[in-house]
């Protein structure tokens, strides 16, 4: 399985986050790390969905989601609703974007994932 984590270009948190999972991959998963999506993987990894996430492509999409501005819904974009599978860092905005999914057309399509 080839899984291209995409992130920003910066030396930003995020994007030496996504740097230190792709070098203590230890899995026969190949990672690498990118600036662009691509099809012609397996899966694309965007840490994080804000800055990297720009509609669906052909393979698997899983984001990885910090926060939302001001903790409000209204900045929900509802974009980030197509991905397959949403990793949360914390409770809270799991359990809002769980509510969001199960009201939605894309309930049972998308996954939230608390970590």
């Amino acid at each position: 399985m080839v899984i291209n984590i995409v992130t920003v270009k910066s030396g930003w948190m995020l994007a030496r986050k996504a740097e230190r999972i792709a070098a203590a991959n230890k899995s026969d998963y190949q990672m690498n790390v990118s600036h662009k999506r691509r099809n012609d993987v397996d899966a694309n990894c965007y840490i994080d969905i804000s800055n990297c996430y720009r509609g669906k492509t052909k393979v698997l999409d899983i984001g990885y989601f910090t926060h939302l501005h001001e903790n409000s819904l209204e900045y929900l974009n509802n974009e980030w609703l197509t991905l397959d599978y949403i990793v949360h860092m914390c409770k809270r905005y799991y359990e809002m974007f769980k509510g969001v999914c199960l009201a939605s057309a894309r309930s049972g399509t998308v996954r939230v994932i608390n970590m």
